[in-house]
């Protein structure tokens, strides 16, 4: 009694010291509850959601890529007016009934998880709101110690100051792990049930709501009837919270768990590899009927050659008018062990014969040569930087005299090397790829010699179909355009610039659109 007595005597006994005291703790509250938050800082994540992984689209928007985090988790980000209203019912029932009405520490959970602590004699259960989860998930994972709860309970009500409700449960559905590496529930609806959120029943809403508790223990695949336990108690906790027709409640609780087979959009890893490298959408030129297209015939070109050990190829489609890239293939298997994982669309490597037509076209401008000249096709020794040089054509004979004609159209080696030298050698044709902006020519001509105009000098493909593209816009070269919302690649493709003379240009374009041309050394039907 003497102890209670003491304590009385403590409190005040007038008017005036009953006013002090008052103020004195509404000055503390006040002080506490809407200052004391701004000494802890949150991460900008809390507002925005977790970095989104890299998912590249077709012009469309049609997705063709969806590459996963270096953290392996993949995450489509989703706005909170996109979620279906029972998704975000289930999971306020699920994780923070009152989130719409603390301030983002709720203090009756708090004195029920204390009372069910003490009664148990451990922790039983939690009581974060969904600010302070949100604050925990947005932070770098640290030890959970009373002082960390308290932070975080003091950096969610800056959270609640200075962010509307709104904004918080949206970055906190963008946090949400889901299990097997899924992040979001646009992501993780798209991996357990195959189909869009809008697309959810109640059931599934209510399974969705019930994983991030426990994402492994409630993992649908490998324990389905925990998930099944869990969905359950998410249903039931939204008849009782959101006041749910109990008949409604009970047809959901015996919908069964279908789930679809985990699908990994990965169409395009290498179109990945050449963009930017961070999170959020890119939205690249092609077109996702034409890319698919072009890389199954790639793969059913490279399964007829493998008896003559061909093992990768690649495909590049431009658009001459827009100057898009439709369609861009780097690889025919991007798992396998030959150089599957290699762009070759970008890879350096000789062309051939392929540039002959450049070469042709630049003859005309040069010489001015039509068509009609005949050149000799004889054998013909000449000096290179590392000593005699000596040139033969594919099928190791000589022709003798042939017109230009001829001679493009059958892909003769020697006539082309004959205008080349008579050009004073390989320096007017490198020069022309370098307006072609050939990166990988980066020797002298002399280093080239005159193979240049059958191979001696690697380009990639990508540059070659660029080189064509100029062909078929009348000699003006302009750089192809493959990603329309990349910062770093999507600059203004460049005013196209005039390489050849429109004339040789059609010159050439006459003499391959000729199928005759072609006969002697490719059969009429070519």
């Amino acid at each position: 009694m003497t102890r209670y007595f003491k304590f009385w005597r403590l409190l005040p006994r007038s008017r005036r010291a009953w006013f002090k005291l008052s103020v004195s703790l509404l000055a503390l509250y006040l002080l506490t509850w809407y200052v004391l938050p701004f000494a802890f800082p949150y991460q900008d994540q809390a507002t925005t959601g977790s970095r989104a992984s890299m998912l590249v689209v077709d012009k469309d928007g049609i997705p063709l890529h969806h590459q996963a985090r270096s953290d392996y988790f993949r995450l489509q980000k989703v706005e909170l007016s996109d979620l279906p209203e029972n998704l975000i019912l289930a999971t306020l029932a699920a994780e923070d009934k009152r989130f719409y009405s603390h301030g983002g520490v709720d203090f009756l959970a708090t004195l029920r998880s204390v009372k069910d602590g003490i009664e148990a004699g451990e922790f039983v259960s939690g009581a974060s709101t969904i600010t302070q989860q949100t604050v925990k998930l947005s932070s770098p994972k640290g030890s959970r110690t009373l002082k960390v709860k308290l932070i975080e309970a003091f950096t969610a009500r800056h959270l609640e100051l200075t962010s509307d409700k709104e904004t918080i449960l949206s970055s906190y559905f963008n946090h949400l792990d889901y299990g097997n590496h899924m992040l979001g529930p646009k992501q993780a609806a798209l991996h357990y049930f195959g189909k869009p959120l809008n697309k959810l029943s109640l059931a599934e809403c209510a399974l969705l709501a019930g994983i991030p508790q426990s994402p492994t223990r409630h993992d649908p695949r490998d324990n389905p009837q925990g998930a099944k336990k869990r969905r359950d108690w998410v249903l039931e906790r939204m008849q009782i919270v959101h006041d749910f027709p109990a008949e409604e409640i009970a047809r959901a609780k015996n919908e069964p768990i279908l789930l679809d087979s985990p699908q990994y959009l990965t169409n395009a890893p290498l179109i990945a590899a050449m963009a930017t490298p961070h999170g959020g959408e890119i939205k690249t030129t092609l077109q996702a009927k034409l890319q698919n297209y072009c890389r199954e015939t790639l793969r059913a070109e490279i399964l007829k050659l493998e008896d003559k050990h061909v093992q990768n190829g690649a495909v590049v489609v431009i658009d001459n008018a827009t100057r898009e890239i439709i369609s861009l293939v780097g690889t025919h298997d991007y798992q396998s062990s030959h150089s599957g994982q290699i762009n070759a669309a970008l890879a350096p490597r000789s062309p051939g014969s392929v540039l002959k037509p450049l070469a042709y076209a630049l003859v005309f401008d040069k010489l001015n040569y039509t068509p009609a000249t005949v050149v000799p096709d004889v054998e013909t020794i000449y000096s290179g930087s590392l000593g005699p040089e000596e040139f033969v054509n594919y099928d190791r004979t000589h022709h003798g005299p042939v017109t230009i004609h001829q001679a493009l159209g059958n892909s003769l080696n020697i006539p082309i090397i004959r205008l080349l030298n008579q050009m004073g050698g390989p320096k007017p044709l490198l020069e022309l790829y370098l307006d072609l902006e050939f990166k990988h020519l980066t020797k002298p001509a002399q280093n080239y010699g005159l193979g240049l105009a059958i191979g001696s000098g690697e380009v990639s493909l990508l540059e070659a179909a660029e080189s064509f593209s100029m062909l078929a816009n009348e000699g003006c070269y302009q750089t192809s355009q493959l990603f329309l919302s990349d910062a770093e690649h999507t600059k203004q493709p460049k005013q196209p610039k005039r390489v050849l003379s429109r004339e040789s240009v059609f010159l050439v374009s006459s003499i391959l659109s000729d199928n005759s041309a072609r006969s002697s050394a490719f059969g009429s039907d070519s």
